[in-house]
């Protein structure tokens, strides 16, 4: 009971540390910037609010993998580099509890940076609600999948960032490694690939599981490759701090 009250202390610690250097870090607000500049470019020399009596943000939200892209690597580029440069995770390392929760700790805290973004970017498109009609119902459909959508890249984004004590390396790396999965459906699907080829493509792909999100649709399978995200992201980090830990 004490070593489970011990480590949800330890998650909750972390997650308040982090929280606190990352609003206070320039790389949140230039995250922040970049991504509503960027959801806001769907809205740009368009008028199809005020010709059609269902509008739908079909494109607002379409433009959000390509967001996540440069977004995620922004703000987890520095979460291991500055300890290791700090040499506070050799600290990390030598508490008695399992790096698990370490991970977990600054999981969360990006969750609670990602959810403030996501808030402050629903200015955006609820500034034009007033101009036509809209289906509230899909449009929050839409923002929950953006959540959950983006809290998985957020996992595999964190745990690349411990790949490298430089985070332009490791911004690199997982810029690269989202970008892949989110174009490699699009580059591919009018290739006359092999069937099962095409749909393991097609699963692995970030942009094919967010077509449906951004029509207003849930779909529980993309809810399941979404925590498969989470928790391969969090087992990547724990298994690359892992190693480094013993060959130290």
């Amino acid at each position: 009971m004490n070593l489970e009250k011990t480590n949800k202390n330890l998650i909750f610690f972390i997650t308040k540390k982090e929280f606190r250097m990352m609003y206070k870090s320039s790389s949140f607000y230039a995250a922040s910037l970049f991504f509503l500049a960027g959801a806001a470019i769907a809205f740009i020399g368009s008028d199809s609010w005020f010709n059609a009596d269902l509008s739908d943000l079909k494109n607002f939200f379409l433009n959000m993998p390509l967001l996540f892209c440069v977004v995620t690597p922004m703000l987890t580029m520095s979460s291991w580099s500055d300890e290791k440069k700090q040499f506070t995770d050799k600290f990390l390392f030598s508490l008695p509890v399992s790096i698990r929760y370490i991970v977990l700790g600054k999981y969360l805290s990006l969750i609670l940076i990602w959810s403030i973004m996501l808030a402050l970017s629903l200015v955006i498109p609820l500034s034009v609600f007033s101009l036509a009609y809209f289906d509230s119902g899909s449009f929050f459909v839409s923002y929950i999948s953006i959540f959950l959508f983006g809290a998985g890249i957020i996992s595999i984004s964190l745990g690349l960032s411990a790949v490298s004590g430089k985070p332009e390396i490791n911004f690199l790396l997982s810029f690269l490694t989202v970008l892949f999965f989110t174009i490699i459906y699009p580059l591919t699907r009018n290739l006359n690939l092999p069937l099962l080829l095409n749909e393991i493509i097609s699963y692995l792909s970030f942009n094919h599981h967010f077509e449906s999100a951004a029509r207003g649709l849930f779909d529980s399978r993309d809810l399941i490759f979404y925590l498969i995200l989470v928790v391969l992201g969090i087992e990547l980090n724990v298994f690359i701090l892992t190693q480094q830990r013993n060959v130290r």
